[in-house]
């Protein structure tokens, strides 16, 4: 039950279901989250938001159940004093507004097994889950901080009370983390390779040839990355040190066999 209920909410999502789960405890902070939330996207007129939807718990029962119902029986009070309508419709009419005037009103106890199960935690009491849509794919680095710092400052905006979860989140981190070290480390690997090189091969002039040739390589690898669109990911990033592990054997392979022909061909 709990699995056709995911595929119907994702009819209904029309999409992809990869929300980033917000971990609130307490049932009056779940419905403050969920509240804020929801608020802030009927506000977003100019689509600044990095998420376009939420669903949590509280957004399965209605609020101010009570005052609505006593809309609804004056609105077939006053239908069914109106003398110029045909007691047929108003009889339809009226019918119509009695299961939602003498219905329960929707508590959390009241919602189905199937539906609490995805927001309520299993292992610790008043720990719930609230399911926040993103409004965009997150397929690129950009794109990926883009949506991380959005939830970061959401959090400092709101003043809400919850932790996010989400494992795109982690490779954002990745990506950071790759883009802060990189260019000391293959400064560093550079030059390790060169007191490497010119150890093993007790020349300048062969060790300069080598790692020309693997640094033009990295350039070319880099260059037709950036030709054909290619970001870079956790896959195109593993492509560097093969490179750096082919291009040492290779070239040192070049570099002996210029020394036996002694021609660049």
């Amino acid at each position: 039950p709990a699995n056709r209920l995911y595929e119907k909410m994702g009819r209904v999502k029309s999409g992809p279901l990869s929300p980033t789960l917000l971990m609130t405890k307490g049932n009056a902070e779940t419905e403050r989250t969920v509240e804020v939330l929801d608020h802030l996207i009927r506000q977003d007129v100019d689509q600044k938001l990095v998420f376009n939807q939420v669903v949590g718990e509280p957004s399965f029962f209605p609020k101010q159940t009570t005052e609505k119902k006593m809309l609804l029986k004056e609105i077939r009070q006053k239908v069914l004093h109106l003398s110029l309508l045909p007691a047929k419709f108003k009889k339809e009419f009226a019918s119509s507004l009695q299961d939602s005037i003498g219905s329960e009103p929707v508590t959390r106890e009241g919602l189905p097994r199937e539906v609490r199960r995805a927001f309520e935690s299993p292992v610790e009491k008043d720990l719930f889950a609230t399911y926040l849509f993103p409004a965009f794919n997150r397929l690129t680095a950009e794109a990926l901080q883009r949506y991380h710092e959005g939830i970061i400052n959401l959090k400092k905006g709101t003043g809400l009370n919850f932790t996010a979860v989400d494992g795109t989140f982690l490779y954002d981190d990745i990506l950071r983390l790759i883009g802060r070290e990189t260019p000391v480390g293959m400064v560093l690997i550079s030059l390790f390779l060169a007191v490497v090189m010119y150890t093993l091969n007790r020349s300048v002039k062969r060790t300069l040839i080598t790692l020309v040739n693997l640094l033009g390589s990295l350039i070319l690898l880099i260059t037709l990355l950036w030709l054909a669109k290619i970001p870079l990911n956790v896959m195109s990033i593993a492509a560097i040190p093969i490179v750096l592990g082919t291009g040492i054997d290779s070239f040192i392979h070049f570099a002996q066999r210029y020394d036996e022909s002694g021609s660049m061909e």
